[in-house]
């Protein structure tokens, strides 16, 4: 049986890669969102690229502080992104997603027992662990948003 730390790296994969029992990951749901599905919004939600560039803010800031550095988020907690110029920034966005994704979950599985039991910098912020499990939760939660908001985008049935 797999460690704890290895299956939270393992859980965080799936939410990105797939594999899971819910059969829905982020690499299938974004494969076929063109650049202007991306950039679209339906106000007053955030655009998928908005959301994706968020998960991948979100994902960075947690890892730099789980390796020790106390770096703030900033005040737009990762969605201030502009609309993306073209079909690469977009692709771009999404490739650095999972290759983020990939550091943290490789980085997650070699914890061990103590390191994960151990507080996320300051007591405030609870034990690694639920921070770790918050990121995958976080994942999911995103992940419901970019499902419904690719259907009412290509449903048509919103105002611009």
């Amino acid at each position: 049986m797999e460690d704890t730390a290895a299956q939270l790296g393992k859980f965080l994969l799936n939410a990105y890669l797939g594999k899971n029992w819910v059969d829905v990951n982020f690499k299938d749901v974004l494969a076929d969102i063109t650049l202007k599905e991306a950039n679209t919004r339906i106000a007053p939600l955030n655009t998928i690229a908005g959301i994706v560039y968020h998960l991948d803010y979100y994902v960075t800031i947690v890892l730099k502080r789980l390796k020790g550095d106390m770096i703030n988020s900033g005040p737009n907690n990762g969605f201030d992104i502009e609309t993306l110029p073209s079909v690469q920034n977009w692709r771009e966005l999404q490739e650095g997603l999972y290759k983020r994704a990939e550091r943290f979950a490789a980085y997650v599985s070699l914890m061990d027992e103590r390191r994960l039991t151990e507080n996320f910098l300051n007591p405030v912020y609870g034990q690694n662990i639920y921070n770790i499990q918050g990121i995958i939760e976080h994942a999911y939660y995103h992940l419901g948003q970019i499902v419904l908001l690719k259907k009412m985008i290509r449903s048509g049935l919103y105002n611009r």
